[in-house]
């Protein structure tokens, strides 16, 4: 059917939109979330929850700036250390994350010059 195939996003769209415009409708004046009793502003905790996704996009488009300004690439590798326990599961007990900068080189014939 298909018709059908968006739907599951068209639900998951509108159940965070809701939940997205929900958090920022002031409580009530007797609620536990009014500032009299948390003493601190309503709006604060959803701003900063929507400020951090600003921020990381913010990183990410740094990043990617200064790998343009550069002419380098930021490659990161992921290792992994996972071992069993003694329930026979398997528990990641650590992750060795590896940077580093290459260089991208353009050649003669890429750049358009012969």
């Amino acid at each position: 059917m298909p018709w059908i195939s968006p739907l599951h996003v068209i639900i998951y769209f509108l159940a965070t939109a809701f939940f997205l415009f929900a958090a920022f409708v002031p409580p009530a004046e007797d609620s536990p979330f009014h500032k009299t009793y948390q003493g601190y502003a309503w709006y604060i905790v959803p701003t900063i929850g929507m400020s951090s996704l600003l921020w990381g996009a913010a990183w990410w488009l740094g990043i990617k700036g200064i790998e343009w300004s550069r002419r380098r690439e930021l490659v990161v590798s992921r290792t992994p250390y996972i071992e069993r326990d003694e329930d026979g599961g398997y528990v990641q007990k650590a992750e060795l994350v590896e940077h580093e900068w290459i260089t991208e080189v353009k050649h003669d014939f890429e750049s358009g010059h012969s």
